[in-house]
């Protein structure tokens, strides 16, 4: 408890509602033994996790950190004579956090009728390409921070242009509104067959980094994504009087080279320690679309035997030709690592699994922070409305928590359809409900795995690394819904010493909840 004598600082406001917030992951507690480790039957473990107050009272400093947390008539006796908000039949809930959205696709929403790789061609690529212009990025910075907010989304790893000055609009626009907000260069390193497009002096030009259609290894677009990345790190990434964050973001393994997979890893290794904990990310597209996935293991192969072409890489090159999923060729570059998070994640295989638990079977334990620990590990993004959307596939929440792979919530924009957080939520229910209707591979199964060239599965039916676990259906507590979107997102991404609760010393984001905003909610709520 504080010390009742000690000076309160001056300046300090009060937010009178009821307040709730998560205090411990739930999963987690049922690992521990808390409660049910039934992974289809945890609400015991949500209100243990949970923390709520029907008459709260949450103070804040003049710099915007929480001060305190509590009962009003405890915290009012305590700071009699500070300002009081009052948010009458409101509920305050920690703002919004989404792992995985896109700045320069806001005006993409509901492009109808296309797989994925249709849909960049027909829709993403032509308005993306538009962004050279900087007065547009500049524009759509505005707009697209202003979205954010309106749905209650304080925090957002969000994917931007390959243009630096579209990077700079953003990080601009966020630090003017004080978002806590990670972003970097959309990495498109390789230029052969890229969409084309008009750059401001009318020359038509591959929309890759290099902007070069003779840059056939993209070995000119590693290089253009290392000398601006490191300014933008240098300008903008956790700087004093911004909350702002740089992520190193290849678009996806399709648009990546093996010369811009070494230039990621190089960035990272040299990128600046931070004593905080925020460090510089690493973020990209993975096993979305599976015949996309397919296709761009066999085409970065490819690559990389006309990369590796001498003999002191040969054995480098050997384990590319032999891998058989994006993570594994990722995990080559050492690029799957405790500040790493994947995009989609829908269709992962038992040694992809592996990769995300780097390196620990699937039959052990891993283990559990202590309280007060921060303990990342790489990490997916959910995002249900795209994959939908895309018919991409359906996402299998149950093997990410009983393999122990954490995971957040994304709305994905502009594939997905909502800024919203709270309507993404009544996609990820129905998703995690609807698991059991998209096949995996038994594990007695004779076919050959999804992945080619995985090993046979024994007469005893062991499991074959290759396949996918059968997806089962999933229920996803209401509570367990709003931790996804708080403190579990933040986990997700390395944030939950900043944001995802209201712990003294945290960053003050709140989102306010009307209690009455519809007259069904009103009713719903009534005899509650």
């Amino acid at each position: 408890a504080p010390d009742a004598s000690a000076e309160e600082p001056s300046g300090l406001v009060g937010y009178k509602a009821s307040v709730l917030h998560f205090i411990a992951d739930p999963w987690d507690l049922a690992r521990e033994g808390a409660c049910s480790r039934d992974f289809a039957h945890q609400e015991t473990c949500d209100h243990l996790a949970v923390e709520y107050f029907e008459e709260g009272l949450l103070v804040v400093t003049p710099s915007g950190h929480v001060h305190a947390l509590g009962d009003y008539k405890d915290l009012h006796a305590r700071f009699p004579d500070i300002a009081v908000v009052n948010y009458t039949n409101s509920i305050l809930l920690p703002g919004f956090i989404d792992c995985h959205t896109h700045f320069p696709q806001l005006d993409s929403i509901a492009s109808w009728g296309d797989t994925l790789s249709e849909w960049l061609e027909n829709y993403i690529y032509p308005e993306e390409s538009q962004y050279v212009d900087p007065r547009v990025a500049r524009k759509s910075a505005r707009r697209f921070t202003n979205d954010l907010l309106r749905a209650g989304t304080t925090t957002a790893n969000v994917y931007n242009v390959i243009f630096e000055d579209g990077v700079d609009a953003l990080f601009e626009e966020a630090a003017a509104k004080n978002m806590r907000l990670i972003s970097g260069l959309n990495g498109m390193a390789d230029c052969r067959g890229a969409y084309r497009f008009n750059t401001t002096e009318g020359e038509e030009v591959p929309l890759c980094n290099s902007e070069d259609p003779d840059d056939t290894l993209g070995i000119e677009s590693a290089s253009i994504i290392r000398e601006s990345s490191e300014r933008l790190i240098q300008k903008w990434h956790n700087k004093k009087g911004n909350r702002l964050i740089y992520s190193l973001m290849p678009r996806f393994l399709t648009t990546a080279t093996p010369a811009s997979l070494e230039v990621y890893a190089e960035l990272l290794a040299e990128a600046p320690p931070s004593p905080e904990g925020l460090e510089v990310r690493f973020h990209t597209h993975v096993n979305e679309n599976l015949e996309l996935s397919l296709d761009s293991i066999a085409g970065f192969q490819k690559l990389a035997m006309e990369y590796y072409n001498t003999e002191g890489s040969r054995a480098f090159l050997e384990k590319i030709l032999n891998a058989k999923t994006q993570l594994e060729i990722f995990e080559l570059y050492g690029l799957v690592n405790q500040n790493a998070s994947f995009a989609h994640n829908i269709h992962l295989t038992y040694r992809d699994y592996e990769v995300m638990r780097q390196g620990v079977p699937l039959n052990e334990t891993l283990p559990i922070p202590e309280k007060g620990m921060n303990f990342h590990r790489p990490s997916s993004c959910h995002c249900p409305t795209s994959n939908l959307f895309l018919g991409s596939g359906l996402f299998d929440m149950k093997s990410h928590i009983e393999y122990d792979v954490p995971f957040g919530i994304g709305t994905d924009v502009g594939g997905g359809t909502s800024y919203s957080l709270l309507r993404t939520l009544g996609e990820v229910y129905k998703v995690s409900m609807l698991g059991a209707l998209e096949a995996g591979n038994e594990l007695t199964a004779q076919d050959k795995p999804m992945y080619p060239g995985g090993e046979e599965v024994g007469e005893d039916g062991s499991l074959d690394k290759y396949f996918f676990p059968v997806k089962e259906s999933y229920r996803l507590s209401p509570l367990k819904q709003i931790y996804l979107i708080t403190l579990g997102t933040a986990k997700q991404l390395g944030l939950e010493n900043f944001v995802g609760n209201f712990q003294q010393g945290k960053e003050a984001d709140f989102v306010v909840i009307d209690k009455e905003s519809t007259p069904w909610i009103r009713q719903r709520l009534k005899d509650i």
